[in-house]
């Protein structure tokens, strides 16, 4: 990649193949500088604010890992890995309140979103609301049939009301979707 980049500095596409090895090498401090250097020329580059946030939150910047979060949000607002990151960010300050008020606001404008309502369900078994819980989680099933994970919270929820045969009929269901799920 750095001899393509020798010879096409400014090959966008090979810059941010750059970014992302040198990422899955540990060379957290060089990717970010070469993030920074691309949003530099171009700051409306959604993929790379989630990368740059990434790089950042691993380098225990959390206020500029939340401001490239927000800003990859701002550039393309469907995007569900920033707003996770920055639900899990949320969750880490201790806040779920803010991170239950964030994925709210997403489902305002996107109700079928259905990677937003898991992470909503999430949200309401760490709150220990489990009939939201599972309101969300049947929605996203509904949503997203391959979604193994909420598959699991639904069979965890029905497990811990001691219906364990709704628990195992979950489970069956994930399978029947999935054979390679479990």
């Amino acid at each position: 990649l750095r001899e393509l980049l020798r010879h096409w500095p400014d090959n966008a596409r090979a810059r941010l193949l750059l970014v992302v090895a040198l990422r899955a090498e540990g060379q957290i401090d060089e990717a970010t500088t070469l993030c920074r250097a691309i949003l530099a020329e171009d700051a409306e580059q959604s993929r790379v604010q989630y990368l740059l946030g990434s790089l950042l939150r691993q380098q225990a910047d959390a206020e500029g890992a939340r401001a490239a979060f927000e800003r990859s949000l701002e550039l393309e607002p469907d995007q569900t890995a920033p707003l996770s990151q920055l639900v899990v960010m949320d969750l880490a300050a201790d806040d779920p309140d803010a991170a239950l008020a964030r994925v709210r606001l997403r489902l305002e404008t996107n109700p079928t979103d259905g990677e937003a309502l898991f992470l909503l369900g999430k949200l309401y078994v760490l709150r220990g609301e489990l009939e939201q819980a599972e309101k969300a989680l049947m929605e996203t099933v509904t949503l997203e049939p391959r979604a193994l994970g909420a598959y699991v919270l639904l069979s965890r929820i029905y497990a811990g009301r001691g219906s364990v045969e709704l628990a195992m009929q979950r489970l069956d269901e994930a399978l029947q979707v999935n054979p390679r799920n479990m």
